[in-house]
């Protein structure tokens, strides 16, 4: 028996920044579980981390109008807190040459919000 595909698109908004469509293909043989993939057209940047990977000096930027970062955390890949920065500003900058070298997740903070993201440290 051939599959049904089905065909769906799924439109949401995220404040006016972008209009971000998910197509979501469904293949389904009777009986069977179905497999879905989806791609992402559009992501917002509100927030700008590099360089990434980074050697010694990380910067971060919020395009988000009158929204400070106030904390970032960084976390190694087991959830143990490595270091934790206080700013108020739009753009800081981290000093990551005493970390070693790895993947590592920052945990920003701003005003109204808490982004995640994900940085490789190389000091080679």
């Amino acid at each position: 028996m051939k599959p049904i595909i089905i065909l769906m698109l799924f439109t949401c908004f995220f404040k006016s920044y972008c209009q971000t469509s998910y197509i979501v293909n469904v293949a389904v043989n009777q009986g069977e579980s179905c497999e879905i993939s989806c791609i992402e057209d559009c992501q917002l940047n509100i927030i700008e981390v590099f360089p990434n990977p980074v050697n010694t000096q990380l910067t971060i930027n919020n395009f988000e109008e009158n929204e400070d970062v106030i904390e970032v955390s960084i976390y190694n890949l087991i959830g143990e807190k490595i270091s934790v920065y206080s700013f108020l500003s739009e753009a800081v900058s981290i000093d990551v040459s005493n970390i070693q070298n790895g993947i590592y997740l920052l945990h920003i903070k701003t005003l109204l919000r808490v982004y995640n993201h994900k940085i490789l440290i190389n000091h080679n």
